[in-house]
């Protein structure tokens, strides 16, 4: 009786050459993927290792320049160039406030925009003397967080400027008198 209830499906010779046509045709697809792209990536058709390549890895030191405000007293403040650039022109901040450092014959140009941008600072601190300081640090990317900021690596000093002269040629750049 149970076999009355059972579908029967019939099968002709052209349906099992198909069959057979579309298992041959995944086991060549198979065989092609294995020998392109290597077994261990290729399955289960993507791999997990596909999103482990897709982000380079993490650098093993980064290092970014911090200026330092140095007062009559000895106070000390730390500015990064994107708190003065901003944070759209935080390349344009750093190529700035390094090149202001470096022993080039464009110098005192960066070295003007730069006294330019932290003069609201300047006044405000009382700042005798701007120092550009390199910091560098090494990154743990299996730690949490990978680097501290407070606690830089090693830090180096870039060179400094005093703020008086500065001021005069920042404020002379302003009125248009010739330097």
């Amino acid at each position: 009786m149970s076999r009355d209830l059972e579908p029967t499906v019939m099968t002709t010779a052209a349906d099992l050459r198909r069959l057979r046509a579309v298992e041959l045709l995944l086991v060549v697809l198979l065989l092609c993927i294995g020998v392109t792209r290597g077994w261990d990536e290729a399955w289960p058709f993507i791999a997990w290792r596909m999103y482990a390549d897709s982000f380079p890895p993490p650098r093993e030191r980064v290092s970014e320049i911090q200026l330092r405000l140095v007062g009559r007293d000895g106070r000390v403040t730390k500015v990064m160039p994107y708190a003065i650039f901003g944070h759209v022109e935080i390349q344009l901040g750093r190529e700035v406030a390094a090149r202001a450092f470096e022993d080039r014959p464009d110098r005192s140009a960066y070295r003007d925009v730069l006294m330019r941008r932290l003069q609201p600072l300047l006044s405000a601190t009382g700042a005798v003397e701007l120092q550009g300081w390199q910091l560098a640090w090494d990154v743990q990317p299996g730690e949490l967080p990978p680097l501290d900021l407070e606690r830089p690596s090693t830090e180096s000093m870039l060179g400094s400027i005093d703020c008086a002269a500065g001021r005069n040629a920042a404020s002379s750049y302003r009125q248009g008198a010739p330097r």
